[in-house]
C-alpha cells in the first residue's frame, strides 16, 4: 500500500468507513489514498470495502489480501469497521513510502456482544478532547460500549438544566487526596481546586463522535448512594441537616441522598428527563452500589416511608435494603415509561430484583453467575480482574497497591466464563473495564 493505492467502497453506507481508513492512514503513515465509489477499475494497487458477507453473526467481516488488492466483505457496517481497524493496527505510527500486508485470509467476529470500558470522569475530570481520546482507543480495540460515569460524590459532570446547582456547586471540590486513602478524616490533599463538566451541546457532539465509530454510549447517574454532589447541591436531600462538601477522597461515605423525601425522587426524574432526550442508546445505568444505610435507619422520613410501604427484615436483606429496592425502582419504572432499560451494580439484587434490570457485577462474578441463572442480561466487569488502577504486574515493588487483585489475571477469567452454566436466552459479556 502507497501513495497510489485507491479506496473503493460498493454500498454508500461504508463511505464513512472508507473516508476513516484514509484519513488514519494519512494521520499515521502519512499516505495519501483517493477514495472512490463503485466497482475496482482497471488495475491493482486497491482497497475494496463492500457489504454481502453471509454470516450469521451481524458483526462477521473477512478480509483476503493478495498481490493486487485488499478485498474486506462484512454482514453490516459495523463489521467493515472492525476490519478496518485490524488493518489500522499492521500500519506502523511513522512516516512510511509504503505499508507491506502478507497474503493472508483472516476471517473474524467478536465473541461478546457487548464489550465495553467505564471511563469515570468524577473521580478525575478530562475534558472533551481526552474523551474523544478514549473512544478513540476503544474502536482501536474494537470495543462498542462506552460506559461514562458521570456522577458520583468527588463530582457532577452533567448539565442539567432545571438543576443547574448541579454543576455550579457539584461539579467542583475544593482539594483532592493526595496519595492512597486508607480512612479517617486526617489526610494530606493538593489544595487545588478540582472540577468541570460537560454542556449538553459538548455531549451531543461526543455521542456523534462515538457514534461514527460504531460506539454506544451508556451514561451513568449514580444513586442513591455516591450523591455528595447531589447533597452539596440541594443540602435539604440529606437526611441530616448540615452542610455538605463535594467529596475530595475516595472511598465509601456514609451521607447519601434521603430515599424517604419525594424530592429526592423528583431530582432524579428531572435529571433523568434530560439524560433521555441526550442519550439517543437504550439503556441508562442508575448506579446502585455502595450505599450505606447508616442515615436511613436514623431518619424520620426514610423510617416513615418504611412504615408506609410496610417494608419489613428478612433473613436476607434489612428494612433498608428494600428502602432502596423501592427508590430505584421508581427511577427505572420511570425510565421504561421512556423507553429506557436500566442497568446497576450488583447491589440491585440485594432485596426486590427490578424487572427487566441488567447486573453489571463488580464485586466478583457472584452476581453475574445469580442472574444469568434466572435469564436475564449481565455484564461481568469484577474489580479484581478488570479495574485498571489495580497493580498491573505480578510482584512489583514499583506500584503503589490498591488492593485487590491485578489484571495479569484477565485472560483466564474471560476464559472462566465458559465454565458457567448459562441458560438459553441470557447474554454474557466480561470484557468490561473500568477507568478511574
Amino acid at each position: 500500500m502507497n501513495s497510489a493505492t485507491r479506496i473503493f467502497f460498493k454500498d454508500l453506507a461504508l463511505k464513512g468507513i472508507a473516508n476513516q481508513f484514509s484519513t488514519t492512514v494519512k494521520h499515521n503513515a502519512n499516505l495519501n489514498l483517493q477514495v472512490e465509489q463503485g466497482d475496482k477499475k482497471e488495475g491493482a494497487n486497491v482497497v475494496i470495502f463492500e457489504l454481502g458477507l453471509k454470516h450469521t453473526h451481524k458483526e462477521a467481516y473477512q478480509i483476503n489480501i493478495d498481490s493486487s488488492e485488499i478485498h474486506i466483505q462484512s454482514v453490516t457496517p459495523s463489521g467493515a469497521f472492525y476490519a478496518m481497524q485490524t488493518l489500522v493496527k499492521s500500519i506502523p505510527v511513522q512516516e512510511v513510502s509504503e505499508v507491506h500486508f502478507p497474503a493472508t485470509e483472516i476471517k473474524d467476529y467478536p465473541r461478546f456482544a457487548y464489550r465495553g470500558m467505564m471511563l469515570d470522569v468524577s473521580r478525575h475530570f478530562s475534558d472533551v478532547e481526552m474523551v474523544k481520546r478514549t473512544i478513540d482507543i476503544l474502536a482501536l480495540h474494537n470495543l462498542n460500549v462506552f460506559h461514562w460515569h458521570l456522577t458520583d460524590d468527588q463530582g457532577w459532570r452533567m448539565e442539567i438544566k432545571k438543576r443547574p446547582l448541579l454543576t455550579q456547586i457539584g461539579a467542583w471540590r475544593d482539594n483532592t487526596v493526595v496519595g492512597r486513602y486508607i480512612g479517617g478524616n486526617d489526610y494530606p490533599t493538593d489544595n487545588q481546586r478540582h472540577g468541570g463538566f460537560y454542556t449538553q451541546d459538548q455531549i451531543k457532539d461526543v455521542i456523534a463522535y462515538a457514534a461514527e465509530r460504531y460506539i454506544t454510549i451508556i451514561p451513568e447517574i449514580d444513586l442513591p448512594g455516591h450523591t455528595s454532589a447531589v447533597l452539596a447541591s440541594y443540602p435539604e436531600l440529606g437526611c441530616i441537616e448540615k452542610e455538605y462538601k463535594v467529596a475530595n477522597r475516595w472511598g465509601v461515605i456514609k451521607d447519601v441522598i434521603c430515599a424517604g423525601n419525594e424530592q429526592s425522587l423528583q431530582l432524579f426524574k428531572d435529571v433523568m428527563d434530560e439524560v433521555c432526550e441526550l442519550f439517543p442508546g437504550k439503556y441508562i445505568h442508575i448506579g446502585g452500589d455502595e450505599c450505606v444505610k447508616e442515615r436511613w435507619q436514623a431518619c424520620s422520613k426514610c423510617q416513615g416511608k418504611i412504615k408506609q410501604l410496610h417494608l419489613k427484615s428478612d433473613s436476607r436483606f434489612s428494612k433498608e435494603d428494600y428502602l432502596q429496592s423501592y427508590f430505584m425502582g421508581e427511577i427505572a419504572q420511570y425510565l421504561h415509561s421512556k423507553g429506557k432499560q436500566v442497568i446497576g451494580w450488583d447491589e440491585i439484587l440485594e432485596g426486590m430484583p427490578m424487572d427487566g434490570s441488567v447486573i453489571m457485577s463488580w464485586r466478583g462474578s457472584f452476581g453475574g453467575k445469580e442472574n444469568a441463572g434466572v435469564k436475564k442480561d449481565v455484564i461481568i466487569g469484577p474489580a479484581t480482574h478488570t479495574y485498571f488502577f489495580y497493580i498491573q504486574t505480578l510482584g512489583s515493588k514499583k506500584e503503589e497497591k490498591t488492593g485487590g487483585g491485578d489484571i495479569n489475571s484477565s485472560a483466564d477469567f474471560c476464559r472462566n466464563i465458559d465454565s458457567w452454566k448459562i441458560e438459553s436466552g441470557c447474554h454474557h459479556g466480561p470484557c468490561h473495564s473500568h477507568v478511574f
